[in-house]
């Protein structure tokens, strides 16, 4: 899990710093967040704000979309401590939001499968940008 590169694996970390700040470890849960960086924003997504590790499966927007949630609520919880996480790395993460807002406006020119509806995905993303 630590070296995935899709949603669960950044869920994983979102459950693990949780549950280690349920438990009173701040100070491992502190080490998940130093390493979050780099080991899922950077690597999960690029420059574009595609998200690679989701594209090639076959609901892609919406596992893009159950990505973008996991990284906002992992930034959530690090305000515990670091009140400016999101500012820190929120340039690479709206790149997600831009990413993903231009095909909720366009779904027939999203260039891979979405075996399911639009409609209640681009519902949840517009919740993920209020949030």
């Amino acid at each position: 899990m630590r070296k995935g590169t899709q949603n669960i694996s950044l869920a994983y970390d979102v459950l693990l710093v949780n549950m280690y700040l349920f438990g009173g470890n701040e100070k491992r849960a502190k080490e998940i967040a130093d390493s979050f960086a780099n080991n899922r924003i950077y690597i999960q997504i690029k420059e574009d704000g595609s998200q690679p590790g989701e594209l090639n499966r076959t609901i892609a927007f919406t596992y893009s979309i159950y990505n973008l949630i996991h990284i906002v609520d992992f930034c959530y919880l690090v305000r515990y401590w670091d009140a400016e996480y999101y500012s820190k790395y929120g340039a690479r993460i709206d790149l997600v939001f831009s990413y993903l807002q231009h095909y909720a406006e366009n779904p027939d020119s999203f260039p891979y499968q979405q075996i399911v509806s639009w409609k209640n995905w681009i519902k949840v993303l517009e919740e993920q940008v209020k949030r």
